[in-house]
Parts: C-alpha cells; sequence; structure tokens
C-alpha cells in the first residue's frame, strides 16, 4: 500500500489512509470543513477526525499523540471526558480514545474505541475470550480485516480492565456527547 491509499473504513464511515510506512510523517495538512484535522494520515488526524465527524467535536491540536493524555487531565480536558489508566476502570465505551505513551515510536499513538468483539487477539478462540476492536490510522500499512484495523485482548482485573497493549497509558472515557465545533 502506498501512501493515501484506503486502508479500511469502520461501521461509521470513516475512512483510514494508508501513510506509506508508519515512520514517515509529512507536512501535509489534511483540512474538513476548513479545519485543519492534522498531518495526513497521521493517527492524530484520524482520531480529531473521527471525533469531529460522529461527536461534532474537534480535538486540540496537539504536538505528538500522547499529549493527548495530558490535556485530558486539565481542568477544560476534565470538563469532557474521565481519564482512565489501563487496569484501573471500566471497559473503553465506543468513541472512547485510547492513548500510548512515548515508548510507542517517540510521540506516542492514539486510537478510537468502536466495542467489544468475540474471539478476538491473538489467544485461542472462545465464547468467553473478547477483545476491542480498534479504529486507528498509521499503525499498519496493511488493509484493516473488517470495519477495525484490529483488536486487543483485554482481561477484567480486580482493579478494572487492562488491555494488553504495550505502553498503552488509559483512555479518554467521553462525559458528554458533543459541543458545537466553532471556526
Amino acid at each position: 500500500m502506498i501512501f493515501g491509499d484506503v486502508l479500511g473504513k469502520d461501521s461509521s464511515g470513516v475512512t483510514c489512509y494508508c501513510n506509506g510506512v508508519p515512520e514517515y510523517v509529512g507536512q501535509e495538512e489534511h483540512f474538513l470543513d476548513d479545519l485543519s484535522m492534522g498531518l495526513k494520515w497521521q493517527c492524530v488526524e484520524y482520531t480529531r477526525r473521527w471525533t469531529y465527524l460522529n461527536k461534532k467535536i474537534l480535538l486540540p491540536d496537539i504536538e505528538k499523540a500522547s499529549d493527548l493524555w495530558s490535556l485530558g487531565k486539565t481542568e477544560d480536558g476534565l470538563k469532557w471526558w474521565s481519564v482512565v489508566a489501563n487496569g484501573q476502570g471500566p471497559a473503553p465505551l465506543p468513541g472512547d480514545v485510547l492513548v500510548w505513551d512515548c515508548a510507542f515510536r517517540g510521540t506516542g499513538h492514539v486510537a478510537i474505541a468502536l466495542g467489544r468483539i468475540q474471539g478476538a487477539g491473538p489467544l485461542p478462540i472462545g465464547n468467553a475470550y473478547e477483545g476491542l476492536a480498534i479504529a486507528e490510522q498509521n499503525y499498519s500499512s496493511n488493509p484493516w480485516p473488517g470495519e477495525y484495523s484490529r483488536s486487543l485482548p483485554f482481561q477484567q482485573t480486580s482493579s478494572g480492565v487492562y488491555i494488553e497493549s504495550e505502553s498503552l497509558l488509559g483512555w479518554l472515557q467521553w462525559r458528554k456527547p458533543g459541543r458545537e465545533v466553532t471556526k
């Protein structure tokens, strides 16, 4: 796959584009309704575009993906979402934003939780096993297997849901359904 090819589309119709190789960072911005969604075709651009189209929320402009975790803890951020550390609270709901730290390629990573699916992930498939389907851009240049980019195995612990993914900080769980976007 090459830069700009379609890798997949989630059930809400948001398209994921190929970045060529995950390490590539171009300088061309993607605009939607005269608003910058971010650099083509980075994970932050996809997450901003997804939340704009599905929740009518324009996430803040950030330097790197992992910065969204810190912004989630600010006074303004806490009005819109609860910050849930991996293993310390309820499972992500569809539309929640997963955030990885800078150990992931030096910039972190973000993705959208889509929901639970049966028999997902590298563990043996069984009725009791579930995975979390996510939508993301710039993790892989492979076409999506369905209406999600990949699935992450998770388990319920005594302190909360733990998602098995290296350097995953946690997720931002929306408190409010949306707000008006101002240009």
